[in-house]
């Protein structure tokens, strides 16, 4: 568990998104980034059939720059739901979103992708499946916040930001209100926002700045109960 809430940064596969990334890295304080299909939504469920590969495909040599960009800097590279494209590129890891089987698919993406890889989920809404893969060995649990005023989103957060050591991701949609609700109602360890590779980069500097001000985390969470 580190002491102050950490910035994940998600970067859509497409070849616009070197220049913003590269800003971001030199400017802002990002301790992982999330390499994702460009019009990927945080917590859209996959169908029954996704298996190791996101129907969306990624573009190997695009995902393979963007690692190399990102860990040239020494920070963690994750690729969104395909394991098999994350060892290809070298990435650190690989995020699973919610799917069928979840569990399993958790299990055969750590097989191939080994005991060292940072390998995180997404569940659905029950908390048996969080509590079940943080028991298997995942790396953190993600839940969206839809806003400011997700009461479900939020309260899972602060659920599991209570009570388990295993970290917790707030994905967000990069709206200050938003991350402030985010970082207040756990805090989580990471807080995710999207990288816009369309515009400047003050958005994740104004996300930065307020974590500094606010993302401190409390004394020592509870032991898992």
């Amino acid at each position: 568990m580190s002491e102050t809430v950490q910035l994940m940064v998600v970067a859509p596969c497409h070849s616009d998104t070197t220049g913003p990334l590269t800003s971001a890295l030199d400017r802002v304080a990002i301790s992982c980034v999330l390499i994702t299909p460009p019009a990927w939504q945080p917590g859209t469920p996959l169908s029954d059939d996704a298996g190791l590969t996101d129907a969306a495909t990624l573009d190997q040599k695009v995902c393979r720059s963007l690692v190399d960009l990102i860990q040239s800097r020494e920070i963690a590279a994750l690729v969104a739901n395909d394991a098999a494209m994350a060892a290809a590129t070298g990435a650190d890891g690989c995020h699973l979103d919610p799917r069928p089987g979840l569990e399993d698919t958790y299990d055969t993406t750590r097989k191939l992708l080994g005991k060292d890889a940072i390998i995180g989920a997404m569940p659905d809404a029950t908390r048996h499946m969080a509590m079940s893969l943080a028991e298997a060995g995942a790396d953190y649990v993600g839940y969206v916040v839809h806003g400011a005023d997700d009461a479900d989103g939020l309260g899972l957060i602060a659920w599991w930001a209570e009570i388990f050591e295993s970290p917790v991701v707030a994905f967000t949609n990069g709206d200050i209100a938003s991350c402030r609700r985010a970082i207040k109602a756990g805090p989580p360890d990471f807080l995710s926002c999207p990288l816009q590779v369309d515009d400047t980069i003050e958005h994740l500097q104004g996300v930065a700045q307020l974590i500094d001000d606010i993302g401190q985390l409390p004394v020592a969470k509870k032991d898992a109960k």
